[in-house]
């Protein structure tokens, strides 16, 4: 959802329109208390680093009490498909993934 409704680049722009792939290279994730049934959960996304071919994710799920119920971490890799390998980020792409960096 943050590719397609935040930086205007859906999957299927990704995958079906330019044969590019995004897997998963690395994840972690803590859930640090339970969620119940039918609770709806706010998502955070916070862009920790972009390099070149990849960018490094932190997503924070929380429940309308505030309180924390999943912390995670992503890297994300560009691919080509056809190759496979990794390739740069196109830089209309890389301007709006940098919008959401944070550092600390």
């Amino acid at each position: 959802n943050w590719f397609r409704d935040k930086l205007n680049f859906s999957f299927t722009e990704i995958v079906t329109n330019r044969g590019w792939g995004l897997p998963t290279v690395h994840l972690e994730v803590d859930f640090v208390a339970p969620s119940r049934f039918d609770e709806t959960l706010s998502a955070t996304l916070i862009v920790r680093s972009l390099g070149t071919t990849s960018v490094n994710l932190e997503i924070l799920l929380r429940g309308k009490d505030d309180r924390d119920r999943a912390r995670g971490k992503v890297v994300l890799v560009l691919i080509d498909r056809a190759v496979p390998r990794a390739i740069p980020w196109p830089s209309e792409l890389r301007e709006r993934i940098l919008a959401f960096r944070v550092t600390e």
